[in-house]
């Protein structure tokens, strides 16, 4: 079936949005968690970690919580930064990517889906990541605001969590944006988007890239056929290779975005907390969370591109 180019545009960006956010509803409590693990302060000599662990944290949240400590932490703002960015990061992908194959190796012709270069991958998927990312950044800050705070509340007040005897900074997650731009002003909800976008491309670029290239690789050497069981080998491949490649990243976008704007003694920014970590922490807390994360993008990946792929096929798109 011959589509017009806006159709085949507007309906990948669809694809894209609707694709990853089933998954993210899904996966919410293990980003959740992730938060919490990585902004938890340093202990007190002699005391212990809040949250020591990927389980340790799911326990005691669901002990102290139940599983609505778990589940809906930010995910207002993560079904809206999904509709947003996730819509552009696949829907642009293969356009994009055919673009810069035709500007860089100066090729008129069409390439065959997933034959381009690998590098050319890697910046596409990267470009429009940084992108996307960056515009999506107010969703995020208070995605992971909402989340960093969240616990149980008795008499205004916050019974459990990192906040605990501390009352709420928001209502809901629209008082949240309303209150940042009076408290930070209009480019607060865009404090940490150079993290965020450094983040998304190192996230994205490997992810979508990856995906692509085990795909083609599988194909060309004819140890896989287009269909279900091929995207579920490139989806696991893929998310291995972004959250290994984002994990640093992630954490200093998650330390940035979750403190307030004007707090002394906090980050100035990436490079800042970087090198902060890097001193005070060591080098392996830039991988912090490594798990929670993979136990979040591994389910995530698994979901969202087979289920893009089968979305793009049901609107006569075609494969990824």
């Amino acid at each position: 079936m011959v589509h017009s180019y806006q159709y085949d545009l507007w309906i990948g960006l669809l694809c894209g949005g609707l694709a990853n956010l089933v998954p993210s509803v899904l996966t919410n409590p293990f980003d959740a968690i992730k938060i919490r693990i990585q902004t938890q302060p340093e202990p007190v000599a002699g005391q212990e970690r809040m949250y020591k662990s990927l389980a340790h944290a799911a326990s005691r949240i669901l002990k102290e919580e139940g599983w609505k400590g778990l589940i809906m932490p930010g995910m207002t703002a993560t079904c809206l930064r999904e509709l947003s960015y996730s819509s552009l990061r696949f829907g642009l992908y293969q356009p994009v990517k055919s673009s810069i194959h035709k500007l860089f190796l100066n090729d008129s012709s069409t390439a065959a889906k997933g034959s381009e270069p690998f590098a050319i991958k890697v910046l596409a998927a990267g470009s429009i990541a940084c992108i996307g990312s960056s515009l999506a950044n107010p969703t995020d800050l208070v995605k992971i605001r909402l989340q960093r705070e969240y616990g149980c509340i008795e008499n205004g007040i916050y019974t459990t969590g990192l906040n605990k005897g501390l009352a709420p900074s928001y209502k809901n997650t629209f008082h949240a944006f309303y209150k940042i731009v009076q408290t930070e002003k209009f480019w607060g909800l865009y404090s940490g988007v150079q993290a965020t976008a450094i983040r998304a491309t190192l996230v994205t670029g490997a992810q979508l890239s990856t995906y692509d290239e085990t795909k083609y690789v599988l194909k060309k050497w004819g140890v896989m056929q287009e269909g279900f069981p091929l995207h579920l080998t490139a989806s696991i491949v893929a998310g291995l290779a972004a959250t290994t490649a984002g994990a640093p990243a992630d954490i200093i976008k998650t330390r940035l975005l979750s403190q307030a704007q004007d707090v002394k003694g906090g980050y100035t920014g990436f490079a800042d907390c970087f090198i902060k970590m890097w001193r005070n922490e060591g080098p392996m807390s830039l991988f912090r969370g490594w798990m929670p994360s993979y136990c979040r993008i591994a389910p995530h990946f698994i979901i969202s591109l087979p289920l893009y792929e089968q979305l793009r096929k049901g609107f006569g798109l075609g494969a990824m």
